[in-house]
């Protein structure tokens, strides 16, 4: 998978999830992005995010907080969670 590639997909997740929220579409694009990454050789899944509504979804999903920047971008916190594959 190109770089170009891995990119449109975590986009399209990421609208998805946005788009229908609570209706299990973004857990069920979630799980088949894993499995493809897992596929592929993937060991580990970082995601960042600075929405708090989204640390949410991802916790819910089996990741955890790995660190966050307070204030960046203002006002909000920029967070990094991982997920052993």
């Amino acid at each position: 998978m190109t770089e170009e590639e891995r990119r449109y997909l975590v986009s399209y997740l990421i609208k998805e999830v946005q788009i229908y929220p609570n209706d299990g579409v973004g857990t069920r694009l979630l799980t088949r992005f894993e499995k493809k990454a897992k596929e592929k050789g993937a060991h580990k899944l970082i995601v960042e995010e600075v929405y708090d509504w989204n640390v949410g979804f991802f916790l819910k999903n089996g990741y955890n907080v790995a660190g966050e920047l307070s204030d960046l971008p203002k006002d909000h916190v920029y967070y990094v969670l991982d997920k052993d594959l």
